[in-house]
Formats: structure tokens, sequence, C-alpha cells
């Protein structure tokens, strides 16, 4: 889900243009060499702002082996380190996720050399760096998170990937607080195991990810749970008919109405494919592409071609890494771009943190291996790279709203009001400007009641000659 706010009506002008183009053949581009920040985990991953910049983290990197999380334009200007964690102790060392909170803030998650991990805050800027919460083994029975998402409830979730039995789905307030265990995994014989990716929240409020594993046959799992931790279930559990195996990647909800994901195993060699099923777990279908899976963030992406793109990180010849796309039905599956496997690749190697970023490209880290070691350790230098254009997501009917403006008489003069149906539950932010071009400053959230009906009344309409209204929504 993408979390972005976004603007979805306002009370000036409404404009549509149309414009008709040939589309540009997609194509790979080295965006930012991350030199002096080698790492030997590979592990790099980052996220984009609504500010159009990337914040991102590089795990163990350089010289001295810390931690950073990074910000950088999305044409490779302006890297700027923001934070250089000092180590397990303190701060926690082994960055594993990252999201740009509505409120402007960074959150993320990290793991140290106990494998346990935190949930830490942190200003945009990199100021004001603290930790919201540190797991604990004894306490919370869990331990070694991975990323984050911001829920429609401003609440923070995420999954665990060890702990007593196997793993949680947990949430947490932005301030710390409310921390809340909503599901133990492998608790039953059919339960998941080793949740994996990012979860995604769907319009029905629930949570939905996958496991890699389960406790019978240890294929894994597609499950949903509430944010408030009720009516989880298992949708689909992976089996051994061939139809995929071993999710490891988070889902995404597309047009079609289906989950699609992303298995490392399953087809007729065993190098796996994409799924799909409806959000009650019905309608199931694999196509067995032999992309493999995508390694614990969101693995495919829906572009308005009405394709999914997606990476694998050991895909090719070589098992140097693919990007792929594929029909939402399953069918056309094509490579569209094979990772060299000649020595030192000026493009890198083995794609990690795939990411669809709002100018209609396609972002992932890529890796080469550096000409020297640091100490005993072969490291490898990332690489942002960036393959495109790719036509952004078709938009969604229920994103888009319409204000209806009136004047109501309340019985000492006129009163500025306007409605419009949104969400049902989702909060709204209404921003007002006195003046032209506007100058937006947050008058009221406002939050839809169940049949999606939402209604501002301007407590200030007799004060002022004129004034310009408009809804972002989360």
């Amino acid at each position: 889900m993408n979390h972005h706010s976004r603007l979805l009506g306002w009370g000036l002008l409404s404009l549509s243009l149309v414009a008709s183009c040939v589309a540009a053949e997609p194509t790979l581009t080295k965006v930012f060499e991350f030199s002096g920040y080698e790492n030997a985990s590979q592990n790099a991953g980052f996220t984009e702002g609504p500010d159009g910049k990337f914040y991102g983290w590089i795990s163990h990197a350089g010289q001295d082996q810390k931690s950073i999380v990074w910000r950088i334009g999305r044409d490779g200007t302006g890297f700027t380190v923001l934070h250089t964690f000092s180590g397990p102790k303190a701060e926690g060392e082994d960055p594993t996720g990252l999201v740009y909170g509505s409120d402007g803030a960074l959150y993320g998650v990290a793991q140290d050399q106990k494998g346990l991990g935190r949930v830490f805050a942190m200003a945009a800027n990199g100021e004001n760096y603290r930790i919201l919460k540190q797991f604990d083994l004894a306490t919370d029975k869990t331990a070694a998170p991975f990323g984050l998402i911001e829920a429609s409830d401003g609440r923070l979730y995420g999954v665990t990937g060890t702990g007593s039995p196997i793993g949680v789905v947990y949430g947490i307030g932005k301030d710390g607080g409310g921390f809340e265990i909503l599901h133990r995994f492998g608790q039953t014989r059919t339960d998941g195991q080793f949740p994996r990716g990012l979860l995604l929240e769907a319009r029905d409020g629930f949570l939905y990810g996958v496991t890699a594993s389960d406790r019978s046959q240890f294929l894994g799992t597609v499950f949903r749970v509430g944010r408030n931790g009720a009516g989880y279930e298992i949708l689909h559990q992976f089996t051994s008919d061939g139809l995929g195996a071993q999710p490891d990647s988070g889902l995404v909800l597309a047009s079609d109405g289906f989950l699609h994901g992303q298995a490392a195993r399953g087809g007729p060699n065993g190098f796996g494919g994409v799924f799909k099923l409806r959000p009650d777990g019905s309608e199931f279908g694999f196509s067995a592409t032999g992309t493999g899976g995508a390694q614990w963030y969101r693995s495919v992406f829906e572009s308005s071609d009405g394709h999914l793109y997606g990476i694998q990180p050991g895909g090719g010849p070589q098992f140097n890494g693919t990007i792929f796309r594929t029909k939402l039905d399953g069918s056309g599956s094509e490579v569209l771009h094979t990772f060299s496997g000649a020595a030192d690749p000026p493009e890198g190697v083995r794609p990690k943190q795939f990411l669809q970023a709002t100018d209609g490209f396609l972002y992932c880290i890529t890796y080469r291996q550096a000409s020297a070691p640091i100490g005993s350790l072969t490291v490898f230098t990332p690489f942002l790279m960036r393959f495109g254009p790719v036509p952004l997501p078709p938009s969604d009917p229920a994103d888009s709203i319409t204000l209806v403006p009136r004047i109501a008489d309340n019985g000492s003069g006129g009163e500025f009001r306007f409605s419009f149906t949104g969400v049902a539950g989702r909060p709204y932010k209404v921003e007002v400007s006195s003046t032209l071009p506007p100058s937006w400053d947050v008058a009221t959230t406002v939050t839809p009641d169940s049949e999606g009906k939402a209604e501002y009344v301007d407590p200030n309409t007799a004060a002022n000659t004129s004034r310009y209204f408009r809804v972002v929504g989360p």
C-alpha cells in the first residue's frame, strides 16, 4: 500500500489533460554508486518520501562497518548520510526496513548482534533518533523484525521472523506506546511460521501477509489478521502440488481485485513463479514463471499496461538476477532484463529492494564485488538502479472524490459546508488557503461514516471573503 498523501479533491478547479505518446523502451540505468559504503551482508534498501526523494539504509557499511540511514534524489543528486548507528548496545546495527510516516518522520526496524532488534524513529533530516521498542525474548518471546508499514489508523505494523513459537504480527504507535502482538505463528500444526515481507493493508481493514513455511508441510501460507488481532485466518496453504511454495515477499492488491505475490518454489522446474488469490482466499492461481522469490519485501508491482513487474535476485542462466513482467492473469511472462555474468559488471548483480516510484520508474539495489576486502570480509558496493519508464498503476476509483459545496443558513447568516464520499473509517485531511496561489494549512481531519459520507463546516465563513479548500487522503 502506498502511504504517500494523495490529493483527492479540492474546491477550486478540476482539469483533465489527455496526451498521446509512444511508450519509450524500458532501459536500465545506474543512478548512484555507494562508493565508500561497501558491505558484506548485501543488506540495503529504501523507500520514497512525499518530497520525491529516497530514504534508505545500508548495513555494516564502509571501513568502520557501521550501518547508516541516507537520503538521495531520484536523479542521484544530494546523497546525504542522515544517521550513523553507533552499535548494537545503543541502537541496533542492522536495519531491515524504513517507512516515511504521514507525520513527516522516518520509522524503521533494526536487528542487533543478539538477533533481537528494535523499532526506531527519527526526523526526516536525521535528527532526534530514538528507540520506540526493544524486542526482548524473555518478555515478548519474539525478535528479528522485518520492515514496517503505516496503516490507515496511523499505527505501525510489522512482522518478526523468529521467537516463540516462530514469528509474530505486531502493531505499535508512533510514540512507542500501545505495542501489541496481534498473532503468534506456529501455535498449531497447521499454522504458518517464519513470516516474511511487508504487510499489506487492504480496504477491508485487514493486514495481509505471507509465511515462508508452515508446521505441516513447510511450504508456506497466505494469511490475514485484523489490526486489533481479531479475525486471523489462513487464506491459502501451499502444498506439494507444484502450484507454488515458500512465498518470501509481500503482497500487492491489484486492480483486478486479486492479491498477487511471488513464490520461491514450485512449477515444473522448481524455480517458482507468481500466484494470485482473492482477499477471501478463493480463486487461487499460479503461473510458473521460473522467476523464484524476491526476498523479504514487496515482490511485484502493477502498472497500467495490465502487467505485474518484478525482480528475481537469483534469476537468469547465471543466477545473477532478472527483471520480468507478466500479465495479471499469469500469462505472457517475459524477462525484460538479465543481469550480466561478466566480471566486474557495471550494473551490478542480484537486484533487491524493488520499488515503484511516483515518477513512473522502477528502482532497485544491485551489488558488485569491491576490488579490495575490508579486513577478512569480501564486500560489495551497492548501486541504486532505475528501470523504465513503466506505466504507473491504474487509478483506483475509491481514491477519487468530489467535493459538493453549498451555503447553508445557520440562523445568523450563511455557513459554508462541503460534503464528499470517501472510504469508511479512513481519515482525510481538510486543508485550507486564503490566497492564490494557495498556501495550504490543515484545518482538521474528517473521517467518513460507515457509508463513506463526510461533511466539513467552515467555522470562519463570516470572517473571510474567500477561502479555498482541498481534501488529502492518507
